[in-house]
């Protein structure tokens, strides 16, 4: 009677060590399709995630830039960071971190923005600071792929006239 009761116990106890990690397993947050490229003079990145969201930046640093992007099962944050470097050498970063794909805390050299207010975010760096203007848009049928962001942002007036402000005068 002992011993059946014993494995019982053993059992149940194995039941609910399993039970517990399935539970509480983490799972990796999502991580977004990204695409960057340069159209006449002006550079841009796009944030696509499945789930929801997608963030647009245009900026007229087309020099060298980078774009990191991080997610692990150990933490329940993704976290895409990003660096653009003008021409006359000033630089400028951005952060963006969520947890499900859908909301993110979003930033501009340390100056947050509420995504709320708008997704499409126009980066000038000529005057020697970072300028930004925030728009509100609907990117729920751009995908991350050159000819889409190039063809959605021609079709828009602030932002064809945002490119077209970035090539120089003749």
């Amino acid at each position: 009677m002992h011993r059946s009761r014993f494995l019982w116990i053993l059992l149940l106890a194995g039941f609910l060590s399993v039970t517990t990690v399935a539970c509480f397993r983490s799972t990796t947050p999502p991580a977004p399709d990204m695409a960057g490229g340069v159209y006449e003079y002006a550079g841009y990145e796009v944030f696509h995630w499945s789930e929801g969201l997608d963030i647009m930046i245009w900026h007229d640093a087309i020099g060298n830039g980078t774009c990191d992007s991080s997610g692990a099962t150990d933490d329940d944050t993704h976290l895409v960071q990003c660096q653009a470097l003008s021409a006359s050498g000033y630089d400028f970063f951005w952060q963006i971190e969520t947890k499900d794909g859908r909301t993110a805390q979003f930033s501009i050299n340390n100056q947050p923005f509420d995504l709320a207010d708008g997704t499409v975010f126009l980066v000038t760096t000529a005057s020697g600071q970072t300028d930004i203007q925030q728009l509100q848009r609907d990117l729920s049928g751009l995908t991350a792929d050159d000819p889409s962001i190039t063809a959605y942002s021609l079709a828009d007036p602030d932002i064809n006239q945002f490119i077209q402000s970035t090539t120089p005068e003749e």
